[in-house]
């Protein structure tokens, strides 16, 4: 029996934070996957070796033995100066994608912290594109990936996150790329399903209720009616708002829809 499986990895994110919006209602998805999977709390170095548990993770062996402790600047063995970790550093620990991939069997590996390209996987691997800790190199192997993910969508919105210089409007800077780069990604994800056909179209002339605002006290409804593949010549509405009344966004699509001034 084969199962597909889906690790996703949430660097620097805070597990007592998750658990309490999640409890709270503000992450029902996690709340879900709390409710019916299992929790578990690993031991690992963060007060000490931060930089060694994506290593641990994704090898499974320990930092004790990778010596992949702050990719940036370390001590090495027999030396005294500080100085970054090489690929070649890397590449003697496979990861376990490699492994399922030696077992013949299909992955596709994006942004992984701390890794390098893995060549002639069986599927394919993205590295550092929308990563805070770009430690080597933007790659993918195939090549074409990166490649169409540029001619496509572009870079990632945030190119250092360490770049804020604890400063507010630093801060207030990298959250709004890190907003845009969630949407951007989102939207590959979308333009995806589009493309190969896969994305489950809406109910032609179903409507949709929104609400949208900063916070529960403030929200404003929105209403949008889907209209699926419809286009200008089809409905014989515009796809832009110039005109000022009712009008196509994304005409053409699955996701078309009908966008009605004051709603």
């Amino acid at each position: 029996m084969s199962a597909k499986v889906l690790v996703i990895g949430l660097d620097a994110a805070e597990a007592t934070l998750l658990e309490r919006w999640a409890a709270e209602g503000e992450l029902p998805a996690f709340a879900r996957l709390a409710e019916q999977g299992a929790v578990v709390r690993l031991g690992n170095s963060l007060e000490t070796l931060p930089g060694a548990i994506w290593p641990e993770l994704t090898t499974g062996i320990s930092g004790g033995r990778t010596a992949q402790y702050y990719h940036p600047r370390q001590i090495h063995s027999g030396e005294t100066a500080l100085r970054k970790l090489e690929p070649e550093d890397i590449a003697g620990f496979p990861h376990y994608w490699s492994y399922v991939s030696d077992a013949g069997l299909r992955v596709a590996v994006v942004d992984q912290p701390q890794t390098i390209i893995a060549e002639g996987l069986n599927g394919f691997m993205l590295t550092e594109w929308g990563l805070h800790d770009r430690n080597f190199a933007v790659a993918s192997d195939p090549p074409d990936v990166l490649e169409e993910i540029r001619e496509r969508w572009g870079d990632h919105p945030v190119v250092k996150c360490d770049s804020h210089g604890y400063r507010e409007e630093g801060f207030r800077e990298l959250l709004d790329g890190l907003v845009d780069g969630a949407k951007l990604k989102t939207q590959m994800l979308l333009d995806e399903a589009e493309k190969n056909g896969t994305r489950v179209k809406p109910e032609f002339g179903s409507v949709w209720y929104h609400q949208m605002g900063p916070d529960k006290d403030r929200l404003r409804p929105h209403m949008t009616i889907a209209v699926p593949m419809a286009t200008t010549q089809s409905l014989g509405l515009p796809d832009n708002p110039r005109q000022g009344g009712v009008w196509i966004m994304n005409a053409g699509t699955t996701t078309a829809h009908l966008m009605t001034p004051g709603e």
